[in-house]
């Protein structure tokens, strides 16, 4: 049985879905495939998109006249289908490694993880952060006036740091000279 993707559901639709998954006691997947098998066997499939389209044109018939023009309805209805496009090109960001994420790059990691993945070598590539002591790290909170702030900053982009980093280091120093 083949697989599908589908991408960028609005979370309010998504939880219609859940909810009606949920009282009907099916999975998400299995609501979906009911809820496409109703849809297409109910209407005919091809034929309701058609009647689907046929229902937005007789609106606009109706609507055409109603503001000034000098073109007749049919070519009105022409223009507006004509303008419509089929989707634009959405912005998902980009990787961690900085790379472009597209529809091809969620393609392709969606085909490595449907071939399945090697959960040994996974778990031996998580290593976390690198060791900066003697032990586990621990985290201390600071507060810091917005001019010592953007100085702090300052100073890390001149050492090429991180304020992690130069935090650490005065802070090693101070302790040193006591």
């Amino acid at each position: 049985m083949a697989s599908f993707t589908l991408k960028n559901i609005p979370d309010p639709l998504l939880e219609r879905l859940r909810e009606r998954a949920e009282s009907d006691r099916r999975s998400l997947t299995q609501e979906i495939l009911f809820l496409l098998e109703e849809a297409l066997r109910g209407a005919g499939g091809r034929a309701r998109a058609d009647t689907e389209a046929q229902a937005q044109a007789d609106a606009w018939a109706r609507l055409a006249g109603k503001w000034p023009s000098d073109r007749d309805k049919d070519e009105e209805i022409e223009e507006i289908l004509g303008s419509r496009t089929r989707g634009r090109e959405l912005d998902y960001g980009k990787t961690a490694g900085g790379v472009p994420i597209t529809d091809e790059l969620v393609g392709e990691l969606a085909a490595r993880a449907e071939a399945g993945y090697d959960v040994d070598e996974i778990l031996q590539r998580r290593r976390g952060r690198p060791a900066i002591g003697s032990g586990p790290a621990g985290v201390e909170s600071v507060r810091l006036d917005p001019d010592l702030r953007q100085a702090l900053v300052r100073r890390a982009q001149h050492d090429g740091e991180t304020t992690s980093n130069v935090i650490r280091k005065a802070l090693r120093r101070y302790l040193e000279a006591r």
